[in-house]
């Protein structure tokens, strides 16, 4: 019975061979088997897994430099004593001696958001530890750390990013204001009637031109377009073309619509952009607005533009 449990252990241990576990005690010290969480990563650098609400750690300690130890999660309680320094920064604590030894079994509390760990220090003068790495061994709590370090991350991303497109947006609409500005000052501005054709009915769609807005050199046009058929007409996109003195032009027809959905006896507003016209003469526009199914569309080709 003695033999087989002896056997057991050494096994458990790492030691599959019967003259191995021999050699062995029959039962592990807790140094011992405290010590079997850590392996080495490198030269005097160690990674160690620790489990459950508490668990403990032995590592060497070296009085001619510090011991830098890193946790998943920051420590929220690690204190010295007289014989450590303890200085923690974020998610690292460095432990250096304040003596040349240590008291026989002499350990630290280092307390984390979900365990308990107990350091037991022993002070060496070859072979200490330089950096240690604390690792959670259970899979599902390591899986749940980098969630929320992810999400940390990204929130702080998304907070960068915010401001830095708040910047943008002041320093691109404060660009937008002195050019609007500047434009007032050399042409002036101005809101007239069109003249020619300014309202047109095609499938119990009535589109209208009701303003131009002059801005410096750009040219706004108000319309309106109202739904007669019990359908609601969803606005997909507006198509517009200048023509001056005869040459005809397309246009990028940027617009803003109060609503992007005129339904049964309802007006729908939108402001469609001409771009600039910096030529004088006659001047005359061609809008269209067609559906977001593409199968109704309604148009104005030949609105007079003051």
């Amino acid at each position: 019975m003695k033999t087989l449990l002896t056997v057991s252990i050494a096994i458990l241990l790492g030691f599959t061979t019967t003259a191995a576990a021999k050699r062995r005690p029959a039962k592990a010290t807790p140094a011992k088997a405290a010590a079997d969480n850590c392996e080495s990563i490198g030269e005097s650098i160690k990674r160690c897994f620790v489990e459950g609400d508490a668990d403990e750690v032995h590592l060497n300690i070296s009085p001619d430099y510090p011991l830098i130890v890193t946790f998943e999660e920051k420590p929220d309680f690690a204190i010295g004593d007289n014989y450590i320094k303890a200085n923690a920064t974020d998610n690292h604590i460095l432990f250096a001696l304040k003596a040349a030894r240590l008291p026989k079994g002499h350990k630290i509390l280092v307390r984390t958001q979900t365990t308990t760990l107990t350091i037991h220090f022993k002070s060496v003068s070859k072979g200490a530890d330089s950096q240690v790495q604390i690792l959670r061994g259970d899979n599902e709590h390591r899986d749940l750390v980098v969630e929320q370090r992810v999400a940390a991350i990204r929130k702080e991303l998304k907070a960068e990013y915010k401001q830095k497109l708040n910047t943008l947006d002041e320093r691109a609409n404060s660009i937008a204001r002195k050019r609007l500005l500047q434009a007032i000052h050399e042409d002036g501005s101005q809101i007239a009637r069109p003249s020619g054709e300014v309202r047109s009915r095609q499938d119990f769609l009535v589109l209208r031109a009701e303003k131009v807005l002059r801005i410096g050199n750009e040219r706004f046009v108000l319309v309106t377009i109202e739904e007669r058929k019990g359908d609601t007409f969803e606005i997909g996109n507006f198509t517009a073309s200048v023509s001056h003195n005869g040459t005809k032009r397309s246009v990028d027809a940027d617009f803003r619509c109060g609503s992007m959905a005129a339904r049964p006896g309802q007006t729908v507003k939108c402001y469609i952009s001409l771009g600039s016209i910096r030529k004088r003469g006659k001047l005359s526009a061609q809008i269209k607005v067609e559906g977001a199914s593409g199968s109704r569309s309604v148009q104005l080709t030949g609105i007079g533009i003051p």
